[in-house]
């Protein structure tokens, strides 16, 4: 289709080519051009930004006959080929234009206006969506003959069907260039289809059935009057939290190390994996009565050597490298006996108190 409007863009001639003086006419706020073709020699142009801005505004621009006043002297038939912008600025950087010549044809993208999208029947009827697979056709026509858009209608569309080249209606004198290449480039249009359900719409439909199936447990708990189950949950993650850290959740019955229990829990019921076990696992029952726990390097051998001095054993050599005991870990206990056999390997006697508590190392 084609309508009378008429695109008329006042041009300069200019001499000063290049990088350097293309930059100086935008900061004038000029924009750089060029016109060729025709059998004629190209020739550089400026425009006024302002102007062709304002012309930009309007879809028919690039897909219609321009004329070009240059130098105020003569009138120039082109059509707009290129159009170079700032990459995010509202300025345009450059422009070229194709001469035309009456008796010659051009080849030029022309828009696509799709009509009835919402009348038509897989829409109406099915629930159906319309999808656009082209939005732009190349032509083939003279100068005269060139249209500012074609029109799809998809009224008659229903599920399934898709629109082709080959169905487009066509003003006169204008051909498809797809089409001369050969039937195998007939490509779609556009086409009707029911919705497709995303994954991240799947989704969000079972995040809302599991809320309001919570809501709906939450409110049959509430009605038997039954513990909330918030509280529950609160409360199973504190005794995770304070299992975590190497307290225990508290002695059972007839549990000796009740000083144990003071300091971080019963042994039984704290870990005695990683540093967590290392912390709340005292080393014997004694270090327990004391008040020591294990902690670290330095902890584990000061309370081995209080803990196990009662207990008639040497003390243990701390395993950090090798590096000097400290003086009070190599003096005795007046009342520590003499170690049979001598030496400071082999193991040390084991408290049933201590194997009962399992607090031994």
């Amino acid at each position: 289709m084609s309508s009378d409007i008429e695109f008329t863009l006042e041009a300069q001639t200019r001499h000063d080519v290049g990088k350097g003086a293309s930059r100086r006419l935008r900061r004038e706020k000029k924009v750089p051009a060029v016109v060729y073709g025709g059998k004629k020699d190209a020739t550089a142009l400026t425009l006024s930004h302002d102007e062709v801005w304002r012309k930009l505004q309007f879809e028919a621009f690039f897909s219609h006959v321009l004329t070009l006043n240059v130098d105020g002297k003569g009138k120039e038939k082109a059509i707009l080929r290129d159009l170079q912008r700032h990459p995010f600025k509202p300025r345009i950087a450059h422009m070229d234009f194709q001469r035309v010549v009456e008796d010659q044809p051009i080849h030029v993208r022309v828009p696509l206006h799709f009509l009835n999208e919402e009348e038509s029947v897989g829409v109406r009827m099915s629930g159906g969506e319309i999808g656009h697979l082209e939005t732009e056709v190349d032509v083939s026509c003279l100068p005269r003959h060139l249209p500012e858009y074609i029109e799809v209608d998809l009224g008659e569309l229903d599920v399934g069907d898709t629109v082709h080249l080959s169905e487009l209606v066509l003003p006169e004198g204008v051909t498809l260039v797809a089409l001369t290449h050969g039937e195998d480039y007939d490509a779609a249009v556009a086409s009707c289809h029911m919705p497709r359900v995303t994954a991240v719409e799947e989704a969000a439909e079972l995040e809302e059935e599991a809320e309001a199936a919570a809501e709906a447990g939450a409110e049959g708990v509430a009605e038997v009057g039954e513990e909330d189950p918030l509280r529950v949950r609160g409360r199973v993650r504190r005794r995770r939290v304070r299992r975590r850290r190497g307290q225990g959740v508290g002695a059972r019955p007839g549990c000796p190390d009740a000083l144990a229990v003071a300091h971080g829990g019963c042994p039984r019921r704290v870990p005695a994996r990683g540093r967590a076990g290392q912390r709340g696992r005292p080393l014997c029952r004694d270090a327990a009565q004391r008040g020591l726990l294990v902690r670290g390097r330095a902890g584990r051998a000061a309370a081995g050597i209080l803990a196990c001095r009662s207990q008639g054993a040497r003390v243990p050599r701390p395993r950090h490298g090798g590096r000097p005991r400290p003086a009070a870990a190599q003096a005795r206990h007046p009342d520590e006996p003499q170690r049979p056999g001598g030496g400071r390997g082999g193991e040390l006697p084991q408290d049933p108190a201590c194997l009962r508590a399992g607090g031994a190392r």
